[in-house]
C-alpha cells in the first residue's frame, strides 16, 4: 500500500479493486468467488489478509468456540455463524504467560529486526560497492567495444538477490509476530456499516445477496442491536472481534471486494504448524490430510464445471 502505480498516484492494490476498472470486471465474470484462508500458523499471509476481513475473530482461539461446516468439521469454519466468545478462566497468570505479553513480544520483534538490519547491512553494503565498481568497469569496456558476457559475472548478483529474499521473508515473519492493532470503539463503529449501495453491486446467479457470508444485513443488525458488552466493536459475521486499525483506503478495498459476493471459508489446520503447505497438500504427507478436506469441500460445494 506504499507504492504508486504508474501515473495514478494510487497503490497498485487500490487500483486493482477499483469497481470501474477492468480488473473487477474480470472477477465479476466468475459465477463464484471462493476464499479459503488459514486461521492459525500462517506466517506469510495472516487470516485478515487472505480472508479480506475488517477483523480477525480467530486472534485468540483459546477464548473462542468455533462453528464448523457440517461434514467438513473440524477443518472448515462456518463463516456465516459467529464464533462464540468464551471468557478465559480467572487465575493468576503464570511466568510463561507473563512473558507472552504483547509489550514483550513487540520489544523482542524490534530488537530482532534491529539485529537483523545490523547483521545484513554490512555485507550488503560491501557487496553493493563491489558490484558498483564492476558495473562501472563494464560500462567503460562496453563503450570501448571490449565487452564480453561471462556467466560468472551473474553469480554475485544472484547471491545478493537470494539474501534479499531471505531478509524479506524474515522481516515478514517478524512483522506477523507483532500484536495486532485495533481501532478504538468510537472510531470502529464508523467502519462497521458498508456503503448502502454495496448489495446492489453483486452479480451472478449464485450471489443474489451478501447474506451468504452474513455481511451487510447481519452487520446492520449487530450495529443496531448491540448491547453494552465491553467488546462492542462488531464486524460482519465475526462476533466479538474488534475492528482492525486499517486505513480508509483499506476499508474501501474490503467493501468493494465483499460487494462481489465473496464466499469465505476459514480453515483450521490442527495436525501441523505448516498450515501454509497443508491447506493445498503441497506434498503427500499424513499431517497434510486436512488439506484434502479443503479440496474436497471446494470440489463438492464450490466448483462449478
Amino acid at each position: 500500500m506504499i507504492d504508486r502505480f504508474r501515473k495514478t498516484g494510487r497503490p497498485l492494490l487500490e487500483v486493482l479493486t477499483d469497481p470501474n476498472l477492468v480488473f473487477m470486471d474480470g472477477l465479476r465474470l466468475f459465477r463464484r468467488r471462493s476464499i479459503y484462508a488459514n486461521i492459525v500458523n500462517e506466517i506469510d499471509t495472516i487470516f485478515y489478509t487472505t480472508g479480506i476481513s475488517k477483523a480477525d475473530p480467530f486472534e485468540h482461539l483459546q477464548e473462542t468456540n468455533l462453528n464448523y461446516i457440517q461434514g467438513y468439521e473440524p477443518t472448515i469454519v462456518d463463516w456465516a455463524k459467529q464464533p462464540e466468545y468464551r471468557p478465559p478462566l480467572l487465575h493468576q497468570p503464570s511466568l510463561l504467560q507473563r512473558l507472552d505479553s504483547a509489550d514483550l513480544k513487540r520489544s523482542l520483534v524490534y530488537i530482532m529486526t534491529l539485529l537483523l538490519g545490523l547483521l545484513l547491512s554490512g555485507p550488503l553494503l560491501i557487496i553493493q560497492a563491489y558490484l558498483s565498481i564492476r558495473s562501472s568497469r563494464r560500462i567503460i569496456q562496453h563503450k570501448r567495444g571490449r565487452s564480453q558476457i561471462r556467466i560468472n559475472d551473474y553469480r554475485i548478483p544472484l547471491l545478493v538477490d537470494g539474501i534479499q529474499r531471505q531478509a524479506d521473508h524474515l522481516y515478514e515473519s517478524l512483522n506477523s509476530a507483532l500484536p495486532t492493532q485495533h481501532l478504538p470503539e468510537s472510531v470502529a463503529m464508523k467502519q462497521i456499516l458498508p456503503a448502502e449501495n454495496t448489495a446492489s453491486k453483486i452479480t451472478g446467479p449464485d450471489n443474489p445477496t451478501v447474506m451468504a457470508n452474513g455481511d451487510l444485513a447481519l452487520c446492520k443488525k449487530l450495529a443496531t442491536n448491540q448491547s453494552n458488552d465491553s467488546k462492542a466493536s462488531f464486524t460482519p459475521g465475526i462476533g466479538h472481534a474488534p475492528v482492525l486499525a486499517l486505513t480508509q483506503t483499506q476499508f474501501a478495498m474490503i467493501e468493494e471486494l465483499d460487494a462481489l459476493g465473496l464466499r469465505k471459508f476459514p480453515v483450521h489446520i490442527h495436525k501441523t504448524v505448516e498450515s501454509h503447505a497443508a491447506i493445498i497438500v503441497r506434498v503427500e504427507n499424513a499431517e497434510f490430510s486436512e488439506g484434502k478436506v479443503v479440496i474436497r469441500h471446494w470440489l463438492q460445494e464450490e466448483f462449478i464445471p
